[in-house]
């Protein structure tokens, strides 16, 4: 099924980029409501294509239901009115900036919860970035896969508490950064001090990767 949709999708751009100037500007109101701008040839192909896939793809509905949003819920966390959800939903218009930006953070705290997975960690064993003094050296960036967020946050947290945790990354399966260096960094901080005075330490702490050679 998925593609089969891709190669719908893909005629229909081949048929935008076969337009001239005056269809472009013909279908740019079918699709957006509205005049197109006063921009080149190029770049009215460019906003027509983004318009198409997103019309195919589903839009704010697609990533409502993927979210599992009721429409009030995801309202709610918009900002909006359930009409507004309603609204975008049926794709007569296209739903704003701002609301694209939105939608695209919280789908980003929707993959950092903890049962959320499979994730992959990623760090480095040095800074990344040349040195003078460093010009000829090694880099190893670490790829370790597992299996939800909390598996790799355990992870993260014994490495930085036990070795060197230099700009850790846990990335979902489609490449988007779920948890970045700062954020992630600052989640160990704050779980090291809830564990201060219920646990031996750090030291005595088993690698929860569950690998021999690292106790």
């Amino acid at each position: 099924m998925a593609g089969k949709n891709t190669r719908a999708i893909e005629r229909k751009l081949d048929r935008i980029r076969s337009l001239g100037p005056e269809q472009l500007r013909l279908e740019w109101r079918r699709l957006y409501h509205s005049d197109a701008p006063r921009i080149s040839r190029d770049l009215l192909v460019l906003g027509l294509g983004y318009r198409l896939q997103e019309i195919e793809q589903g839009g704010l509905g697609k990533w409502r239901r993927k979210l599992k949003y009721s429409q009030f819920e995801a309202a709610a966390m918009l900002g909006l009115s359930r009409a507004a959800i309603q609204h975008w939903e049926t794709e007569r218009h296209p739903i704003s900036n701002v609301i694209e930006l939105a939608c695209e953070e919280l789908t980003r705290r929707w993959k950092q919860r903890p049962e959320f997975g499979p994730v992959t960690l990623m760090y480095a064993d040095d800074p990344v970035w040349s040195c003078a003094d460093h010009s000829t050296r090694s880099l190893f960036v670490q790829c370790e896969l597992y299996s939800n967020n909390e598996a790799a946050h355990q992870r993260a947290c014994w490495l930085k508490a036990t070795r060197k945790l230099v700009n850790p990354l846990i990335v979902a399966e489609d490449g988007e950064i779920v948890w970045a260096a700062p954020e992630l960094l600052r989640e160990c901080e704050r779980r090291s001090e809830k564990a201060k005075g219920i646990s031996d330490g750090p030291d005595s702490a088993p690698d929860p990767s569950g690998d021999p050679s690292a106790n």
